[in-house]
């Protein structure tokens, strides 16, 4: 049995086969980091870059009405998206797993995740690691 998913405002494009480049929101900090970097990569590649959140809904609640705002999660999305050199697309996506943003990743795109060193694995090196069991390419950058 599938997980259910709600994606909203998800803005389609149709660019040909033009490379994506794309950001998994984390935490403010290291996505903006993530978004650098991508923006940097990007130039190099003409490829467009994506903000994607996975905002995980707990299983009492409906996935088309989710413990939060909308509007509140958005805006702190292209907030963070504002602080990017390039123009990016954001996608905000209500669902059940976390897992769910290897789905809603292009197969051709690159992902671009930052990362606190530690000596441990951090969740965004996890995270890292799935999308790349995946078949999907990544680039960690260590902060």
């Amino acid at each position: 049995m599938k997980p259910a998913t709600v994606v909203l405002k998800q803005q389609t494009k149709t660019l040909g086969a033009q490379l994506s480049v794309v950001v998994p929101y984390t935490t403010e900090e290291l996505t903006k980091t993530a978004l650098s970097k991508a923006a940097e990569l990007a130039a190099s590649l003409e490829a467009t870059i994506t903000l994607l959140d996975v905002h995980i809904v707990p299983y009492p609640l409906s996935l088309t009405e989710p413990d939060v705002c909308w509007e509140h999660l958005n805006r702190a999305l292209q907030a963070v998206a504002a602080a990017s050199p390039v123009p990016v697309e954001v996608k905000l996506i209500f669902a059940r797993d976390k897992d769910m943003i290897e789905r809603y990743m292009p197969n051709d795109s690159i992902g671009v995740i930052a990362t606190k060193k530690h000596w441990w694995r951090t969740a965004e090196e996890k995270l890292a690691r799935t999308l790349s069991a995946a078949g999907h390419s990544v680039a960690l950058v260590k902060v």
